[in-house]
């Protein structure tokens, strides 16, 4: 899934073009695109609503209709519509990002599509094939979130960002505003590592924030 300050940036670029400059609305928005990654223990599966036919495939897709169902009353409240917002762009970025650039294979070197099966994978843009384990690691993937987060904090001015308390619509799964600016303030301690990256194309992702703010912008019920 996308990286912390990825969700920020994207959640900035909805209130950019839609040119919103209220304070507390910014703040719940910006709140509510984080918190499905920040809930207690394993409520994860919960907090992005993956079924549990879909939590056994390895691209676990977010059920849009199962958060509408249950929240698409709110979807009026900044926090909601920023929790919306990491939903979609979930859902977007394994659409459009992961099958773009990523297959998934067995110990055979065959496609997977099980989260158990799994064990390789192929960086179809070079052909090198990698464990899995390897690959979703500090090394790669995930310290490729961190190297990136420089350039999104710059990008999107989120240098002096303080999360204010809000309203928050949704804490089913353990979300707390506690919680909340701890990990922002952990992840804005690594932002300065830099370093090459190993998997991702950053033109890529700046791309895909615009493109994803801007359909998300036009929806009706938005």
């Amino acid at each position: 899934m996308p990286g912390f300050i990825i969700h920020m940036a994207a959640a900035k670029e909805f209130l950019r073009l839609r040119g919103i400059r209220d304070e507390k609305y910014i703040n719940d928005y910006i709140v509510g695109s984080v918190a499905p990654d920040i809930v207690e223990g394993n409520n994860k599966k919960q907090s992005h609503f993956w079924s549990d036919s879909g939590y056994t495939q390895f691209v676990r897709k977010p059920d849009i209709d199962a958060f509408l169902k249950k929240h698409g009353d709110r979807i009026h409240e900044p926090f909601v519509r920023g929790y919306y917002h990491h939903l979609i762009f979930d859902l977007k970025f394994l659409e459009l990002y992961w099958t773009k650039h990523f297959l998934f294979l067995n110990d055979k070197l065959e496609p997977a599509f099980l989260y158990d099966e799994v064990t390789q994978v192929k960086l179809i843009d070079n052909g090198k094939i990698y464990p899995r384990k390897l690959f979703f690691s500090e090394e790669m993937y995930y310290g490729d979130y961190t190297r990136m987060n420089r350039r999104y904090i710059e990008m999107y001015g989120l240098d002096n960002l303080k999360l204010k308390d809000c309203n928050a619509a949704i804490d089913d799964y353990g979300f707390s505003m506690e919680r909340a600016r701890a990990e922002t303030g952990r992840v804005m301690g690594l932002a300065d590592t830099d370093g090459q990256l190993m998997v991702f194309v950053p033109v890529e992702m700046d791309r895909l924030i615009v493109n994803i703010a801007a359909e998300f912008s036009k929806w009706n019920n938005i």
